[in-house]
């Protein structure tokens, strides 16, 4: 009797193990993939544009001189013709600081997702080549992105980059978010 007890057991162990898994709520929610809007593109993208450190900010406060990011003048306008409130449409993204060139800031996949009511733009950097020759320069890699204007509609756009994310709310925002856009 005792081996059949110890091949059940053996037989059941697993299957109790994985279905206690199962009941765990303290994870918190994976964000999912939206699907019916259209990814973000690059308007620009450049190796010796951004600032020191990581940072995202709408259009309008990487133009100031202050922001630390060194853009092109050719890109497109943030306010509308005629003036107006600044458009929610352009986000500048900096990288921070590489010690070699070759670097380039890219959409993740999946580029968007979705958590609660926030939109998750995921960008990410793109080393050169393993074994390729690169420049020994510090570089700092950025790029400009022009958000589709359906993503308009969410009050919140968050940006994450690494392990960083910085929150850009549609109207004023409070600590840790860049001012509304």
């Amino acid at each position: 009797m005792r081996p059949v007890r110890r091949l059940l057991l053996l037989l059941l162990a697993p299957l109790i193990l994985v279905t206690g898994c199962q009941g765990r709520t303290d994870a918190p929610p994976r964000p999912t993939r939206v699907v019916d809007l259209p990814a973000p593109t690059w308007v620009y993208r450049g190796s010796q544009c951004g600032p020191e450190d990581p940072v995202a900010v709408p259009l309008s406060r990487a133009r100031s001189a202050d922001s630390g990011f060194r853009l092109p003048g050719d890109l497109p306008p943030d306010r509308p013709e005629g003036g107006g409130v600044p458009s929610l449409r352009h986000v500048a993204v900096g990288l921070g600081r590489f010690r070699t060139g070759g670097h380039v800031v890219r959409l993740q996949d999946p580029a968007v997702t979705r958590s609660g009511e926030t939109l998750v733009v995921h960008v990410g950097v793109q080393g050169p080549p393993p074994g390729s020759v690169v420049t020994q320069v510090l570089t700092h890699p950025c790029g400009v992105l022009r958000l589709p204007a359906a993503m308009a509609a969410f009050p919140e756009i968050e940006i994450r980059y690494g392990g960083r994310s910085w929150t850009l709310p549609r109207s004023g925002g409070g600590p840790g978010s860049a001012p509304g856009w």
